[in-house]
Formats: C-alpha cells, sequence, structure tokens
C-alpha cells in the first residue's frame, strides 16, 4: 500500500489535564506522542512574568526520513480569550523528538484549553516526476495549507469535539468556540460576555436573597441564552453554513448576485473582512441593470465602494427612465426616499461635469 505524501492529525488537551500530559497521534502506523509542558523561567535567559509560556514535545519511533510538519493551536481560557499560533517546523531524519515553544502563549499551563491541528507532509516522497505526483511544482507550504483547509471543513461536519451549537430555522450547527472567537472579533467578545456573565451567576449564589433575586433577573436571561445555544434569527441556514464553512477552512463555494448581497451580510455582522471582500467583488462583477437597485442599498448598509460602485452604474446607465420603472425602484421611494434624492443627486452633478 502507498503510503500518502500528507497526513493531518487533531489532538486536544482540556484546561484540567495535568502538566507533561500526553496524547497520541496515529502517523503513518506509527503512534506519535505530543506532550503538553512549559518552558521554565530560566531557560534561554527567558524571564517569567505571568506564567509560564507553552512547550509542545512531539516524539515518534520511526525517525528514518525528513518529516515537515504545519501547527495550528487554538487556546481558550476561562472567559474564552482565545488566540491561534502557527508554527512550521522541520523533524529530520534521525531525530526522534522536537520541541516546539510558544514564548506568545504566556499563561499557566493549567489555566487554558488547547486544540491542535498538525499537518505532516514527508518531502522525500514527493521526488516522483509531475506524471506520478499531482503535487507539481507546487510548494510543500502550500500543499499543507491545502490539507489543512480540506481537515477543518472535515471538522465542522463531523462534529468531533464541539463545545457550541448554533441553531437556524430548525437546523443545528455544532462548532467550536476556539475557532469561531479566533476567526471572528465578534464571536471572541459575544464567548467572553457570556463566560462572565456564568461567572456572575455564580458569585450571586453568594449574596443575600433581597440582592440575589435582583442580580439573577439581570443575567439570567443572558446566562441560559448563552449556556451552550445560539439562535441565529437574521440569515438562511444556507448562508449560515456558507459562512460556517470559510471561518473553518477560508473556502467559499461560488455565489449567486442573491447568495452574495446575504453573505455580505454574514461577514460585515461578524467582521470577516477577507470574506466581505469577496462578496464585494462578486457583487460588483455581477451587477446589470436588473439588480442595481438592489446591490446599491446592500452597499449602503454594508460596503461604500460598493455603493459607490453602483451608483457609477446607474450614472453612467444610457436610461435613468428605464430604472425609474422598475419595482425596486418604487420600493426604494418607500422604504428609503433619502436614497432616492442621493441617486438623483448624484446623476444631475453626472450629467453636469460631462457637459464640461
Amino acid at each position: 500500500m502507498e503510503k500518502p505524501d500528507q497526513v493531518c492529525k487533531g489532538f486536544n488537551f482540556p484546561a484540567n489535564s495535568h502538566r507533561d500530559s500526553t496524547v497520541s497521534l496515529r502517523i503513518q502506523n506509527h503512534d506519535w506522542l505530543v506532550q503538553r509542558s512549559s518552558i521554565s523561567s530560566n531557560r534561554n535567559g527567558y524571564t517569567r512574568t505571568n506564567g509560564e509560556p507553552l512547550l509542545l514535545k512531539f516524539q515518534r519511533p520511526e525517525s528514518s526520513e525528513n518529516v515537515l510538519c504545519h501547527l495550528i493551536i487554538f487556546l481558550s481560557n476561562d472567559v474564552y480569550t482565545c488566540q491561534r499560533v502557527d508554527k512550521r517546523f522541520f523533524f529530520p531524519k534521525g531525530e526522534k523528538m522536537i520541541e516546539v515553544g510558544f514564548l506568545e502563549c504566556n499563561y499557566t499551563y493549567s489555566s487554558f484549553s488547547l486544540f491542535g491541528v498538525v499537518s505532516v507532509s514527508f518531502p522525500d516522497s514527493c521526488k516522483t516526476d509531475d506524471k506520478k505526483s499531482n503535487v507539481g511544482s507546487t510548494s510543500s507550504s502550500d500543499v499543507i495549507s491545502s490539507q489543512l483547509s480540506k481537515d477543518f471543513a472535515h471538522l465542522l461536519d463531523s462534529d468531533v469535539s464541539s463545545d457550541y451549537v448554533l441553531r437556524c430555522a430548525g437546523e443545528e450547527f455544532h462548532v467550536h468556540k476556539c475557532i469561531l472567537a479566533a476567526r471572528s472579533s465578534v464571536f471572541a467578545a459575544m464567548f467572553r460576555f457570556y463566560a462572565e456573565a456564568e461567572e456572575t451567576m455564580t458569585q450571586v449564589e453568594t449574596m443575600s436573597d433581597v440582592t440575589q433575586k435582583k442580580a439573577k433577573d439581570c443575567t439570567k436571561e443572558t446566562s441560559t441564552a448563552s449556556n451552550q445555544a445560539e439562535d441565529i434569527v437574521d440569515m438562511k441556514p444556507e448562508i449560515l453554513k456558507k459562512m460556517l464553512k470559510y471561518i473553518y477552512s477560508g473556502q467559499i463555494d461560488e455565489l449567486t448576485s442573491t447568495e452574495a448581497g446575504d453573505l455580505l451580510y454574514a461577514a460585515d455582522k461578524y467582521q470577516l473582512d477577507l470574506l466581505k471582500k469577496i462578496c464585494v467583488n462578486k457583487l460588483k462583477s455581477t451587477l446589470s441593470a436588473s439588480n442595481v437597485l438592489d446591490i446599491l442599498v446592500i452597499g449602503d448598509l454594508h460596503d461604500e465602494s460598493l455603493k459607490a460602485h453602483a451608483m457609477n452604474f446607474i450614472c453612467e446607465y444610457p436610461s435613468l427612465s428605464e430604472l425609474k420603472k422598475m419595482d425596486q425602484w418604487k420600493s426604494l421611494q418607500t422604504i428609503n426616499p433619502a436614497m432616492v434624492i442621493e441617486v438623483l443627486t448624484s446623476v444631475v452633478g453626472y450629467l453636469q461635469d460631462s457637459k464640461k
């Protein structure tokens, strides 16, 4: 059986796992061990400030070949302040153990949970002619990134180690708080707020009866709503699914103009800037007389460059009277008369500039 050129595995250390705890990864028919430890304060001249930085030790029984590793870890403390860190390292032939230090992860080892994915490639096995290999001229880092994208997409589909549920129109999406928080500052702030509310509820138990009742009334709704799940009521399930796929894998399926508009709303809401640009570019590329007024409204709500692009299209369109006959124009007159005035003003200004 021919061995694969890349292998990707996930692992998890709960917050309550003890120092020097280990997990096993099955790679190429061998058991690798990952040990979570910390860098001592007197090692390599490092001065301890707040806890000890993370140290991961990778051990393998087989050391007969070179290995390239791309490691992504997500760290979450008690209030879900999440941190994502990427590391690439080389496991040379003959070495059975390698240590990967994270000076930027300055937590005590017991105060945070760790979820990691390591993608392992075998460069020596890629030295075949292009007819026998799909890698071709693609760099190892590109291959690893592609594999990581696929594996994170699979993680979303498989529900492995999920700790939160997003509910939307009867559908449930099992997700991972640390990944959502690492990709979206809105999710990070939301989980932090919810965790603080739950902590407040715990503290309430020590208060007097009267004070306790008032505090519980203030925090009960937040704590209940955020305990295990969240209801998403302002988007369709298929749009939420596309957004989650992007969050996990960085990939997005081909979009229709309507889907791009709906997804732009979601990207703007959760501050996913790159996804927002993808949606904006899609809408710009599909701009036409039949949808320009809809896209103008979307741009007014979510992106100034999109709004300007739609406005320029209207100004340059040979027949404003044709646009004014559309149902979208009549709807705009009722819902947003200020926008109608802005359109007419822009068209007049454009015509005046054209005569100069």
